[in-house]
């Protein structure tokens, strides 16, 4: 059977438009994983607002911040105080939070994987999860900001030319390049969404 799951940001959204986006893919589940399901300066996003509002339009909410988010509690995922995500993403922890969204998925339903960056390159939802979801097989869209989908690839496409990678790296295989351009956007997303209270990862 072919799996599929979509990804999408909260972002600025009013709570009416990140619903109807949701309705719009016949969304079941909106699966979160902010490590902090909170956001000071969108609150309609916090977790309690979040989980009735969905639950009155008849889409279910699951907090998979524990197993899923950027910024785990095991203090052995961080290296000079940086999320290592080739660590997090070997802890049984993470591993079982995929197990779950797989198994989810093999039930036929309908899963949104949100977190709040606007844009997939700047959010973990990308740079770890999704990553980790289409080594095992399952196809990714990502619901954009203005409601069109773009697939992995051409996701992946945006990371390799927005990476800035050197003569010697884009002379590598195509995997080679993807593969350099996440680590460098690893570590990015800590300079760009460093403010985790804005960002809730």
């Amino acid at each position: 059977m072919e799996m599929n799951v979509f990804t999408i940001g909260h972002s600025d959204h009013k709570i009416e438009v990140f619903i109807s986006l949701i309705k719009q893919y016949k969304i079941d589940v909106v699966a979160d994983v902010r490590s902090n399901p909170y956001s000071k300066y969108h609150p309609q996003f916090n977790r309690e607002s979040l989980k009735e509002k969905l639950k009155e339009s008849g889409v279910n909410y699951v907090f998979m911040g524990d197993e899923l988010g950027a910024r785990p509690k095991d203090s052995d995922c961080y290296v000079n105080g940086v999320v290592d995500f080739s660590i997090l993403s070997n802890k049984e922890t993470f591993k079982n939070g995929i197990a779950r969204l797989i198994d989810g998925i093999k039930k036929n339903y309908k899963i949104a994987i949100m977190c709040s960056e606007k844009e997939p390159l700047d959010c973990h939802r990308t740079i770890l999860v999704s990553k980790e979801l289409k080594k095992m097989g399952v196809k990714i869209n990502h619901i954009l900001y203005n409601g069109k989908l773009e697939d992995m690839e051409t996701t992946e496409k945006r990371l390799v030319n927005s990476a800035g990678l050197s003569i010697f790296q884009m002379n590598a295989s195509e995997e080679e390049q993807i593969k350099t351009a996440y680590k460098n956007r690893e570590r990015e997303i800590y300079t760009v969404a460093d403010n985790a209270e804005k960002y809730g990862e």
